[in-house]
């Protein structure tokens, strides 16, 4: 997700699964100021889904950050006919470490 769909996706029904934890994080002032001011702009979104959303366009982009080696291929999907490969790189790693913990 970018940031530029936010305004998109809080306008749009919610289908998100919150995890069992909670996380708490104490936000720098402004930082928390610009949240609240989200919070008024988008009232029927709560805080934990504006923030949820904003860390989401972040990571999502930070990820672009790490770099992708394309692999070989190995194999081909049956189902959508793609083709699999053996992609490498700190991205993969970072895509399956999160994956894991899912």
């Amino acid at each position: 997700m970018k940031a530029s769909d936010l305004k998109a996706v809080w306008e749009a029904p919610d289908n998100s699964r919150l995890m069992k934890k909670q996380t708490s994080v104490r936000l720098a002032t402004h930082i928390g100021a610009r949240i609240a001011a989200l919070c008024d702009s988008f009232p029927a979104k709560s805080k934990s889904q504006i923030i949820n959303d904003l860390l989401s366009a972040a990571l999502d982009d930070f990820e672009t950050t790490f770099e992708f080696k394309p692999g070989r291929e190995i194999a081909q999907d049956p189902g959508t006919n793609k083709i699999l490969t053996e992609d490498s790189g700190p991205r993969v790693s970072f895509i399956d470490k999160a994956t894991s913990l899912l």
